[in-house]
């Protein structure tokens, strides 16, 4: 997507710098790139970088960094209901002069400071700064879609989408965070997302969902303006919970789709971006293109998925099938994009078919990814569910279909046995499997106890539809779980396109004789569900 940079300190940047750091944000916005500078007379100087990609009034008079008043904006992402919030601006008789998203966030900052936050829906990581005031606020969304680094010098703040941004910026060579990378050697990814650390010691990463505030004198402030609730509503039946979701994941896709430039599909074969495929064209007759990752290990292979999908909803496809050729030097790319580790090969992956979706010149994509975070699609959370059901009349059912159809390909161990949580409701071994053999083979063995946030163990068994549907939501609730941590695809690789993700806040039970963790058994059973979208 596009990319931001920017620096608020004592001290000047060379122009040699600034032109220096456009021309390595291209790859992020190749369809134009400019800055905006200030020096104050008390040695206070700001520079703000931005290079586009065109996705929403492809006009250069909504080029950025964007100016209004006294205020600036660099902006990387999109505000997915613009629309509805430009109508409040119209009727409040404000003159707007593009139709992009950037001017409805940079208005919606005026006229409601800091809190401008809570009126979006989007992924976005932005700065605005303002003249008058000399203050500079930084943000980013609430599921950390949109990347945000900065670093804090002693004589200013340098910020951007990439740390590569920062360095060339700041004309300064990080060193490495070697806590940080036994840590992620030894314990896997998912030890690292509580913290703001990076693989170089000096820059820090923003959360999602904080905003940042800095000062003339470079104090910095980061508040918290969001987190994930629980709610569950026990009143809805399960065909009014159906509807609901439905209605709620059509809105969501009509949302994404509103670009000035074509829209691809990813298709994995799965019930998630399959939905979003069917719904683009049979609710909204878009004409689409999608793009698939054809595994060669037969296990992993949709093919079957994938060929009804394309031929029920008629549209034509690319298929992209996996290969081993140059992948050592792809992974070198990656990290070298990525400014550290790749965290796994499913990033590897998706940057395959992000770079067919590039080749064949899209710039936005609609994807699946996070529904197994927001429908609960992992093994964890299947066996979690049976361990909400435990004195249901529906256990036996459902082990029964653990055992039939998802047993087979679990390969973690700590999974194989269907009583795990029952045996022990908190167990989270597995997310750290191995972790003591592997750290053995470090320089020196790292070791670090694992804790984590609970969220909710509340088994509510009031109500006659709690009796009947015994839902996943029902289970513990780790920070794991949340889908705070899961990045756009965006970020998995360095082509440039924009991921666009269905993910809404809902409230909804499950029918105890169905779970979103259930696989599709069959391909009979598929094309059935796609009939009903």
């Amino acid at each position: 997507m596009c990319g931001i940079a920017g620096y608020f300190g004592k001290n000047s940047i060379s122009k040699d710098l600034i032109d220096k750091t456009l021309q390595k944000m291209k790859q992020r916005g190749p369809d134009f790139s400019n800055y905006f500078s200030k020096s104050y007379p008390n040695d206070l100087f700001i520079y703000l970088l931005h290079s586009r990609l065109s996705i929403i009034d492809l006009h250069p008079r909504s080029n950025q960094p964007f100016i209004i008043g006294n205020y600036v904006i660099i902006f990387n992402g999109e505000i997915y209901n613009y629309l509805e919030l430009k109508k409040h601006l119209l009727d409040r008789k404000i003159k707007l002069t593009t139709t992009s998203d950037t001017e409805i966030l940079l208005q919606y900052f005026i006229i409601y400071g800091e809190k401008c936050v809570e009126y979006f829906e989007g992924m976005w990581s932005f700065a605005i700064y303002d003249i008058k005031k000399q203050q500079l606020f930084l943000s980013r969304d609430r599921f950390a879609e949109k990347p945000l680094y900065y670093y804090e010098s002693r004589d200013g703040f340098f910020f951007g989408s990439e740390i590569k941004y920062l360095s060339s910026l700041s004309n300064k060579k990080f060193s490495p965070n070697l806590d940080r990378v036994n840590k992620f050697l030894s314990l896997g990814y998912k030890s690292l997302f509580k913290e703001k650390d990076t693989f170089f010691s000096e820059v820090k990463s923003l959360f999602g969902a904080e905003n940042l505030f800095c000062n003339n004198t470079f104090k910095i402030s980061i508040k918290k303006y969001w987190k994930p609730e629980i709610k569950i509503n026990y009143k809805l039946s399960i065909n009014e919970t159906i509807e609901k979701t439905k209605e709620l994941l059509i809105d969501s896709v009509r949302l994404r789709m509103r670009s000035d430039v074509p829209l691809a599909f990813c298709l994995s074969g799965g019930v998630d971006s399959s939905s979003l495929a069917s719904i683009a064209v049979k609710e909204f007759n878009c004409k689409i293109k999608t793009f698939s990752i054809i595994d060669t290990d037969s296990r992993y292979n949709e093919i079957s998925n994938i060929n009804t999908t394309i031929k029920d909803v008629g549209c034509d496809s690319e298929l992209i099938e996996l290969s081993k050729e140059n992948f050592l030097e792809n992974l070198k790319d990656l990290i070298k994009y990525h400014d550290g580790p790749v965290p796994t090969i499913t990033q590897y992956i998706h940057s395959l078919l992000t770079s067919s979706i590039n080749k064949n010149e899209y710039k936005v994509a609609i994807s699946g990814t996070a529904s197994d975070e927001i429908f609960t699609g992992y093994y964890d959370h299947f066996l979690l569910h049976l361990y909400s059901i435990k004195e249901s009349k529906s256990y036996k059912k459902n082990l029964s279909n653990w055992k039939e159809h998802i047993s087979n390909f679990v390969r973690n161990p700590n999974f194989k046995d269907p009583d795990l949580y029952i045996k022990n409701p908190r167990f989270r071994e597995h997310i750290y499997d191995r972790s003591k053999e592997i750290s053995q083979l470090l320089h020196k063995p790292y070791s670090n106890d694992f804790d984590e946030t609970i969220f909710t163990e509340k088994h509510s068994k009031d109500g006659v539809a709690a009796k009947k549907f015994q839902g996943s939501q029902e289970k513990i609730v780790f920070l794991d779980d949340t889908p705070a941590y899961i990045k756009g695809m965006e970020e998995c690789c360095p082509d440039i396109v924009s991921v666009r993700m269905n993910r809404k806040e809902i409230s909804y039970v499950y029918d105890s004789d169905y779970s979103a963790s259930n696989e599709v058994a069959n391909l009979k059973e598929f094309e059935e569900l796609l009939a009903t979208l």
